[in-house]
C-alpha cells in the first residue's frame, strides 16, 4: 500500500549512507595513539625531574663542601689564634720575667756596699767591686757567696790594712783616670793590696809607675 511505501522510504532516507560511518579499527588505533603520547609525556618530565633532582644534589653537595671546608677554616684560624696567644703570652712572661730581673740586677749592682778595711771604714757599689772580674773583691761579691754583714752598721770585713785600700776602689772606678802616688813606699803598699786582691791591671799599672822613678 501507499502508507508502508512511504514508510519504508522514508526510513531508507534516514538511514546514514555506509560508506561515511568510520571503520571498526579508528577507536582502538586512536587510543593506543593518545596512550603512546600520554607515555613520552611522563618520560620526558620523568627525565626532566630526574635531571633536576640530580643538579639539587650537585649543588647540595657542592654548598655542605664548602661549609665544612669554611667550618674547618674557622677551626684553623682559632687554633691559630689560641697558639700565636700562647706563644705571644710565653714571650710575654719571659720578657717580663728578664725585666725584673734585669732590673733587680740593676739594682743589685747599684746597691751601696759598706767595707771595713781593718778598722778603716770604706762606701762603695757592688759594680764598682765587680769592674774588675778576675778579682777576690769580683768574686766576694758576685752574690755565689754567703757574705755576713756586721749586724750594728751592716759593712762587711776585711782583715787587711785600710791605709791605701782607697787607691783601689779609684782604680776600680775609673782605670783611665787613676793616677797613682809618686813615692815608692805608697807604691809598693799599693801594689801589695793589688796582688792580693788580684787587680792584676792594675798591679801592671803601679810596677811602670815604680820603675819610672
Amino acid at each position: 500500500s501507499f502508507s508502508n511505501s512511504y514508510k519504508m522510504e522514508e526510513t531508507e532516507d534516514k538511514a546514514p549512507p555506509t560508506s561515511d560511518l568510520p571503520s571498526s579499527s579508528f577507536v582502538p588505533d586512536a587510543l593506543a595513539g593518545i596512550e603512546n603520547s600520554t607515555t613520552t609525556l611522563l618520560q620526558s618530565a620523568q627525565q626532566a625531574f630526574q635531571s633536576f633532582e640530580e643538579q639539587e644534589a650537585k649543588k647540595l653537595q657542592a654548598h655542605q663542601s664548602r661549609m665544612l671546608d669554611i667550618s674547618q677554616e674557622i677551626e684553623n684560624i682559632k687554633t691559630s689564634g689560641a697558639e700565636n696567644s700562647a706563644t705571644i703570652a710565653a714571650e710575654e712572661s719571659a720578657l717580663q720575667k728578664e725585666k725584673e730581673a734585669s732590673s733587680g740586677a740593676f739594682k743589685f749592682e747599684k746597691q751601696k756596699v759598706k767595707l771595713d778595711i781593718g778598722g778603716t771604714p770604706f762606701t762603695t757599689s757592688r759594680s764598682t767591686l765587680k769592674s774588675c772580674p778576675e778579682s777576690l773583691l769580683a768574686a766576694m761579691f758576685s752574690g755565689r757567696y754567703a757574705l755576713i754583714p756586721d749586724k750594728h752598721d751592716g759593712s762587711f770585713f776585711i782583715d787587711r790594712d785600710g791605709r791605701h785600700f782607697h787607691h783601689i776602689l779609684n782604680y776600680l772606678r775609673s782605670p783611665s783616670e787613676f793616677e797613682p802616688p809618686n813615692d815608692v813606699a805608697s807604691l809598693k803598699h799599693i801594689l801589695n793590696d793589688a796582688q792580693f786582691f788580684k787587680v792584676t791591671p792594675m798591679e801592671n799599672v803601679i810596677r811602670q809607675a815604680l820603675q819610672s822613678l
